[in-house]
């Protein structure tokens, strides 16, 4: 049942629906019309003057089938189900053959969680009604519920078969056909849900988790958008706009979407939990604690924060406290996989590697239509077979974890973008493109391919007193997204780059640099670890003509399969097949190659196996690079105590990590398109 508009008296259409009514055994012709005036007051949503009416109904007339149905209608659209189940059953027993009596007391059992007796009643209107669309539309849900997508699939189709424009039917169809991961026929059911009802929010919200779980983030975003524009005050969207905002790195809007959700619904466990992760996330652990307690406080059981502690415990170090916080979650059989994966984490420390993959596993089964908590757990799975170097084992879940994700990943349009990026960065670009007048040494970039030890390196360098260390930052992302239309014209990037003139180099720099400067006032140098960020080394040199670029290198085929085996957000669509991480790959290489040739601000190739083997040394020619007297603090980083949210940030809690390297060699029967494709020497 749809949540009701506070903006609007009415009631939704879902409630509307099970207000008609029933033709049944009149009592006396005079009950029956004061029914009949009731139920024009509760059809206009007036529930407060229906329900007095109802019940004097009941007053001379105790056995009034339609008036306690209908009082019982009342009472679970006010959440008293208890009270509506038995007013119903009530009127059941005075006339069992009315359908709409037994689909509304499944719609009050499925609300008590007894699903299965709900399942029966909706079974049983249907025997009596089989052109009843709402409850084969009910059926379908409650069947949803229960994990059997199919059969509710089923439903969904016969309730719109009886009902061709039954928005949400569409909707609830499509939700059903996401969990089997049959996307593109999901956002077929939405669109057909907002075609048939334009305003209908609930669809854009729906469409717009989808579009989230498919890595279309800013599609996802203005679904969102356009669910709000239809209702202000839906919680769900902004919760929901958070977690995608935060996805495209966008933090101060994620920040201020949870917050919105929080003043619409102050006791909103989701989103308190959700505005922690990402406090935690930013490194703000104190802060982020208070969300998850202030959840915890609303819901003593909530266990997405119990995790939530534990996650900052380990950030912290504590991570004998960590494991003491999840552990008799753990032991009481919990099936959630938040604490799973914590659970799951922290066995490199108490070494429970068995424990935890037996845990995960049981959730595996419990969850089988859940596309991608499916995918989550498998990457775990895959984690711990590898550490207890059962490869076979391991590969098979990493594989199993990646077929399902969608692969969409174009090749030729990647292609196309690094060859316009080549072409529009000529040799002697510098000479032709107007240049920001700043001479800041502020920012520091760190690039290269995901995985290939960015994280290691700017906690080595953060490590200087005088660095500060920002983490993965979008800006420079959104920078390149929106430059064309700072320019005012139609052509994409970097087509537009033409336009550029040396006053809109200047805004955008000192835009970036304020923005630095919000993150540390006193630093010397700002590090951006954004691996991607390789692409956009010529906007970045006349941006920032002093600015430092650190790139980090690791064998090819390490970085690869670390890449396919790491469960990154939707952004990253070619991590999950093999071949188009190859692709991704060589097309990096070539636009290194061609940086190297034509930049002419500093770049300092960093080999991960190298700094591995000698830290020192290459730690004391970063911060040389860096224009910075030698401080030993950069060679304890392990003990630095600054926030890292990567996938990496366990490793960067302990002393250099020897573990990956080589690693492919473990997965080499494999990974045959990857070794075809990239080699396996490591040239570069």
């Amino acid at each position: 049942m749809s949540r009701k508009n506070k903006k609007k008296k009415k009631l939704s259409p879902k409630k509307r629906a099970r207000v008609k009514a029933p033709v049944s055994p009149s009592h006396s012709s005079n009950a029956d019309a004061q029914v009949k005036a009731a139920l024009k007051y509760h059809q206009a949503g007036q529930t407060d003057q229906a329900g007095p009416m109802y019940e004097q109904v009941l007053k001379a007339h105790p056995d009034h089938a339609d008036a306690l149905h209908l009082l019982g209608v009342i009472a679970y659209q006010k959440a008293e189900y208890g009270r509506s189940e038995s007013l119903i059953r009530r009127a059941i027993d005075q006339n069992s053959e009315i359908a709409f009596y037994h689909s509304n007391l499944g719609n009050s059992l499925k609300k008590l969680g007894q699903t299965d007796e709900a399942e029966t009643c909706y079974r049983k209107a249907l025997a009596l009604n089989p052109q009843y669309a709402e409850a084969w539309y009910n059926l379908g849900s409650v069947l949803k519920d229960q994990g059997k997508a199919d059969e509710a699939i089923i439903c969904f189709r016969k309730s719109l078969e009886i009902k061709p424009d039954y928005h949400e039917a569409y909707s609830n169809m499509a939700n059903a056909l996401k969990a089997l991961g049959k996307t593109d026929e999901a956002l077929a059911c939405f669109r057909n849900a907002l075609a048939v009802s334009p305003e209908y929010s609930e669809a854009y919200c729906n469409m717009g988790n989808l579009l989230k779980d498919l890595g279309r983030l800013d599609e996802a975003i203005d679904a969102y958008k356009k669910a709000l524009e239809i209702r202000p005050d839906y919680p769900e969207v902004c919760n929901n706009m958070g977690n995608a905002y935060k996805d495209i790195g966008r933090f101060e809007l994620a920040v201020r979407s949870y917050h919105k959700a929080i003043t619409l619904r102050p006791g909103y466990t989701q989103a308190l939990n959700n505005l922690g992760n990402i406090l935690n996330d930013q490194g703000h652990l104190d802060r982020a604690i208070t969300y998850y307690r202030k959840a915890l406080a609303v819901d003593p059981s909530c266990e997405w924060s119990v995790a939530g502690e534990a996650k900052v415990l380990m950030k912290q170090g504590d991570f004998e406290g960590a494991y003491q916080r999840i552990l008799p979650f753990i032991r009481s059989g919990t099936d959630n996989y938040d604490i799973a994966v914590t659970y799951a984490q922290l066995a490199d420390r108490f070494d429970h590697y068995r424990e935890a993959i037996a845990h995960l596993k049981q959730i595996v089964l419990k969850h089988a239509d859940n596309v991608d908590l499916q995918r989550q757990l498998h990457f775990n799975l895959g984690r711990l077979y590898d550490k207890l170097k059962e490869y076979d084992a391991a590969f098979g879940h990493f594989f199993q974890a990646n077929e399902l994700r969608p692969k969409r990943f174009d090749v030729r349009a990647h292609e196309n973008g690094v060859s316009a990026l080549i072409s529009a960065y000529s040799p002697g670009f510098q000479h032709r493109l107007p240049r920001a007048v700043n001479r800041s040494e502020i920012p520091v970039f760190i690039v290269g391919m995901p995985r290939s030890g960015t994280s290691l390196v700017e906690q080595i360098v953060a490590s200087h007193p005088q660095v500060h260390g920002a983490g993965e930052l979008s800006d420079i992302a959104y920078m390149v997204r929106d430059f064309s239309k700072l320019l005012k014209t139609s052509d994409p990037y970097p087509k537009s780059l033409g336009l550029l003139t040396e006053r809109m180099a200047d805004i955008l720099a000192q835009n970036h640099l304020r923005r630095l400067r919000r993150l540390s006032r006193t630093a010397d140098r700002i590090t951006d670890k954004m691996p991607q960020n390789f692409f956009h080394l010529g906007l970045l040199s006349l941006m920032f003509p002093k600015a430092r670029v650190i790139h980090c290198v690791r064998n090819p085929l390490d970085t690869a399969l670390s890449v396919y085996f790491q469960n990154f957000s939707g952004g990253l669509t070619y991590s999950f097949d093999m071949k188009a991480i190859a692709v991704y790959y060589q097309q990096y290489r070539r636009m290194m190659a061609h940086w190297k040739s034509v930049l002419d601000i500093p770049i300092l190739d960093v080999r991960y196996e190298a700094l591995i083997e000698d830290q020192e040394r290459l730690s004391r020619e970063m911060i040389d690079f860096l224009g910075l007297a030698w401080d030993d603090r950069c060679l304890t980083f392990h003990k630095t105590r600054r926030s890292v949210s990567t996938a990496s940030f366990q490793q960067v809690r302990e002393p250099i990590y020897r573990g990956s390297m080589e690693r492919w060699r473990n997965y080499e029967k494999h990974i045959g398109p990857l070794i075809e494709a990239i080699g396996a020497e490591g040239e570069e």
